[in-house]
């Protein structure tokens, strides 16, 4: 039997003699208790920074010397994403990358949200004024995501005499002017 106390642990476990990794694991082989399970979990993490050829056989070799029980916590962690290994560099990108994402995705909540306040409130405007609104223009309203184009349409509404002149183009229409007549002269 080999007694492997915290210090020895960590010298087999320093990440700039992985080699050593496999002691540390085959030390604790038949233990079961959770600090036999960190130890092999480090030793898995410290063996990843060997070169490929190294670090598959140096794997296959750890795996190869644990105890059914031991190997089967490897599994678990393997399928469970929170305890799969990855370097601080990966970890920080990952991070990184899923913060972007969360606020891209919080920034396009809200802007659909806005949206959709919006174009209730053109209904509710069309509504009040009595204008009579077709299914179509219905759908129109509650399809478009412009924020521009539905207070637009929203002010429009507020003095429009109909839904047509209320939807017209997104921006404001002033009236066309009037062609002037012309004089001919001596007529």
């Amino acid at each position: 039997m080999v007694l492997l106390d915290a210090d020895m642990a960590n010298k087999l476990l320093d990440s700039g003699v992985p080699e050593l990794a496999l002691c540390a694991a085959w030390a604790v082989r038949r233990r079961r208790g959770p600090r036999a399970k960190a130890i092999v979990e480090r030793a898995i993490e410290v063996t990843e920074a060997l070169p490929e050829p190294l670090r598959f056989a140096q794997l296959h070799a750890i795996l190869s010397v644990l105890s059914v029980e031991l190997r089967a916590h490897l599994e678990m962690i393997m399928i469970n994403p929170d305890h799969i290994y990855e370097s601080p560099a990966h970890r920080a990108f990952r991070l990184r990358i899923t913060e972007k994402g969360r606020k891209e995705g919080e920034a396009s909540g809200i802007a659909k949200g806005e949206a959709q306040g919006l174009a209730e409130a053109l209904l509710l405007v069309l509504e009040a004024r009595g204008l009579s609104l077709a299914a179509s223009d219905r759908k129109r309203i509650l399809a478009c995501k412009d924020k521009g184009k539905l207070s637009a349409w929203t002010k429009q509404a507020a003095t429009a005499t109909s839904v047509a002149e209320a939807l017209a183009n997104g921006t404001p229409q002033s009236p066309s002017p009037r062609p002037r007549s012309r004089r001919v002269n001596g007529a």
